[in-house]
């Protein structure tokens, strides 16, 4: 119990790239840490810098952080925690592994469980219990003497399973020379090279429960749809100024390109402090990290609530391109109609609505050159608007006046209404 507990505070403590607290970890913090074979290290070891090598002995967990690798030859006795762009183990970890990592590689021994969360994974050596993990590519070239579940993209499971292979994977390959104990079950597409390769059923899930995933999903996107069509009523009675300014701005190519300046900032942003952290001592290095790492995510999620809100006036703006009355109801729904049927073509559905957020983003961000044209669009419309009205709010000239009335002085009053303006 004590050590599950300590490993969950560990691990939060590696994913936010803090320190923890003297007393609780031994910290070796530089610009490279390296633990040379022989060395002995006694209770938790916290590492941080731009690359961690620890070829000794940790009699505790392990918990890393660098800007660029970490690499285990050594043994760790406990657990390894660790968070770089790439993580290689090649020597022994006799608790379990937890990974956030682009690049992942299991090359020693594990006697535990790995979990990874990244880009790639290749295990190569021998893992004691489970992998789990979800990214976009994995091999398994080693032994697992447990069960892998995986979300992924593409896996190949050329070595051995002991228990299970299943998962969420668009194609899993799985050669003549590898072996699986148990069952494998795939959403996806299945490459079995050899039956025999499978020692349990090699299938992928029935009809009926495919046609249960899928209807989840057009739940999901009927959910979706409905708020989406639900924003464009509501903003237009809550704000109908403020979606009238957005609606001259969906009309402007200029607004995606002050969207894509937005990712352009965010970008920056993120570059120069991590360049700063990348320079600095190691001390402040990690630091800085771990606010590159926090500016990049809530500048992501900021971007995303922005685009849901833009996205209403753009899809009006779509709606009125096809035929409907700018700024009306019926504008939303066709918009939103058409841009939902663009979305289900592959790839170009995708690339559509990337497009379009970062329309949207640049749709409500403000713009100083657009907000003066909307008020000179808007001071024109008001005259326009006076000059039509005044008739109409005293009638018609020949019923309000008539032969015999004083036209002259209501000439000269109109003419008097107008020299001001």
């Amino acid at each position: 119990m004590h050590r599950r507990a300590h490993l969950v505070t560990a691990l939060l403590v590696a994913l936010l790239v803090v320190p923890a607290p003297a007393s609780a970890l031994e910290e070796a913090i530089s610009d490279l840490v390296l633990i040379q074979v022989g060395d002995v290290v006694e209770g938790d070891l916290l590492a941080g810098g731009n690359r961690v090598q620890m070829s000794g002995t940790v009699q505790g967990d392990l918990i890393a952080t660098a800007f660029e690798e970490i690499r285990v030859s050594g043994v760790v006795e406990g657990d390894l925690l660790a968070l770089a762009p790439r993580v290689v183990v090649d020597g022994r970890v006799l608790g379990s592994v937890r990974v956030v990592s682009a690049e992942t590689e299991v090359l020693g021994q594990v006697s535990d469980d790995v979990l990874v969360v990244g880009r790639s994974l290749e295990v190569e050596g021998l893992v004691g219990k489970d992998v789990f993990a979800a990214l976009w590519d994995a091999t398994v070239s080693g032994i697992v003497n447990g069960n892998v579940r995986l979300t992924a993209v593409s896996a190949t499971v050329d070595g051995g399973v002991t228990g299970d292979v299943e998962g969420s994977i668009r194609t899993l390959t799985i050669p003549a020379d590898g072996r699986v104990r148990g069952d494998v079950v795939v959403r996806g597409t299945l490459d079995l090279a050899d039956p025999a390769s499978v020692d349990g059923a090699a299938r992928t899930p029935e009809a009926r429960q495919l046609l249960r995933v899928r209807a989840v999903a057009v739940l999901g996107w009927l959910v979706v749809v409905g708020i989406w069509l639900a924003a464009g009523p509501i903003i237009r009675s809550t704000a109908p100024r403020w979606l009238e300014s957005r609606l001259v701005a969906a009309r402007r190519p200029s607004s995606f390109l002050r969207g894509l300046g937005a990712f352009a900032l965010l970008a920056i942003a993120v570059g120069i402090v991590w360049g700063f952290a990348s320079l600095s001592p190691p001390e402040v290095a990690v630091g800085l990290g771990a606010l590159a790492l926090l500016l990049g995510l809530a500048g992501i999620v900021l971007l995303a609530a922005v685009a849901l809100v833009g996205v209403v006036p753009v899809t009006m703006q779509v709606g009125a391109a096809l035929g409907a009355r700018r700024g009306h109801p019926e504008a939303h729904a066709r918009g939103a109609l058409a841009i939902f049927l663009v979305a289900l073509i592959p790839w170009v559905g995708s690339a559509v609505l990337t497009a379009m957020a970062v329309h949207a983003i640049g749709v409500v961000v403000p713009s100083a050159r657009l907000r003066e044209e909307d008020g000179d669009e808007q001071r024109g419309r008001g005259e326009a608007g006076g000059d039509e009205d005044a008739p109409t709010e005293d009638g018609p000239v020949d019923v309000a006046f008539g032969p015999g009335t004083e036209p002259e002085p209501d000439e000269g009053g109109d003419g008097e209404d107008d020299s001001p303006e």
